[in-house]
């Protein structure tokens, strides 16, 4: 039998494919599916695995900040409750105030957050005593070398004021004294000692930035039976630190803020500091620190951040809370 020759017409003349061809599209249109499947299918549950992992590391960076500040309150408090037992706090002169000054100096060798320490009277007179080891601190006072701790006075008879700068070594010999005239300092005028004054407990003032340090910490105050008002500064320093090594990734960006999303510590120390003097001497706002990705966290409403929420009974605690005010 003669073989005879498929006729096609001219318009559908090599459209036709073998059967294994159409097989073979069609496996590979399954797997393709398949794999965009199990490729959407992975993603997805990564995704989920990492932001798991990163809100459990968030969690635990909340409870610490929480904890650290507590750890940081705790000794600053019992100390101010202890001093308004103190004969310091009704201490009639500087001669008298001066024998506190061995005990006031392990206070702020012990605890190197520890700003200042002390003592407003109800007539008006007062007594402080800071570290000058930071070399800023040293600097903004003018302080002479080899200086390790200064003491602030005032004292008032009558209308007459006697200012008193005193700069001790670190065995507390004296160095130097000075009686600065532009020095008026009358502690009786300052929100700190009006609200201790009548304040049924510890009263400790919202964070804010200290004016000869520019260091960011809190003051707390309590009043004696004296009538005098004890009071000291802490900074936040540490809680910079603790953030700074809980990041996920080196890119983290870590940041604790208050209710009104002013900037309270960061992982990057040194960026807050330049951050607090473009502030003006105020507490900078997350947008203010020049970090994109918290800018945009500030737009969308740092107020309701996890570390506020954990850390928020810390900030407002037992303690009576008064408004921005320090040492001078």
């Amino acid at each position: 039998m003669a073989l005879q020759a498929a006729v096609f017409p001219r318009g559908q003349r090599g459209r036709l494919y073998p059967l294994h061809i159409h097989i073979a599209y069609l496996f590979t249109l399954l797997i393709f599916v398949a794999c965009s499947v199990i490729g959407w299918f992975n993603f997805h549950q990564s995704r989920r695995i990492v932001l798991t992992a990163a809100s459990d590391v968030f969690e635990r960076t909340a409870r610490q900040t929480g904890d650290d500040l507590q750890r940081l309150y705790g000794p600053l408090e019992t100390l101010v409750e202890l001093l308004v037992h103190h004969p310091l706090a009704a201490a009639p002169s500087l001669d008298s105030r001066l024998q506190a000054l061995p005990m006031l100096r392990e206070a702020l060798e012990k605890n190197a957050l520890l700003s200042a320490v002390y003592v407003g009277y109800g007539n008006g007179d007062f007594f402080l005593i800071r570290s000058l080891a930071s070399r800023a601190v040293a600097l903004a006072v003018q302080a002479p070398a080899g200086a390790r701790f200064l003491v602030q006075s005032m004292e008032r008879q009558g209308r007459a004021a006697r200012p008193t700068f005193i700069f001790f070594d670190e065995w507390l010999q004296e160095l130097e004294r000075r009686h600065p005239a532009a020095y008026d300092f009358d502690p009786r005028g300052r929100p700190w000692f009006i609200r201790a004054q009548t304040a049924t407990a510890l009263a400790r003032t919202e964070p804010y930035v200290f004016f000869t340090t520019r260091e960011v910490g809190k003051t707390f105050a309590r009043l004696a039976g004296s009538g005098a008002v004890v009071a000291a500064d802490l900074t936040l320093e540490e809680i910079s630190t603790s953030l700074a090594g809980a990041g996920i990734t080196p890119g983290s960006q870590l940041a604790l803020v208050d209710a009104r999303g002013r900037v309270l510590a960061e992982r990057d120390r040194e960026r807050l500091h330049r951050a607090n003097a473009r502030a003006g001497g105020q507490l900078p706002t997350l947008d203010q620190l020049g970090v994109p990705v918290l800018g945009a966290l500030a737009a969308a409403g740092a107020g309701n951040s996890r570390v506020i929420e954990a850390a928020g009974q810390v900030w407002h605690g037992r303690a009576v809370a008064v408004p921005e005010a320090g040492d001078e």
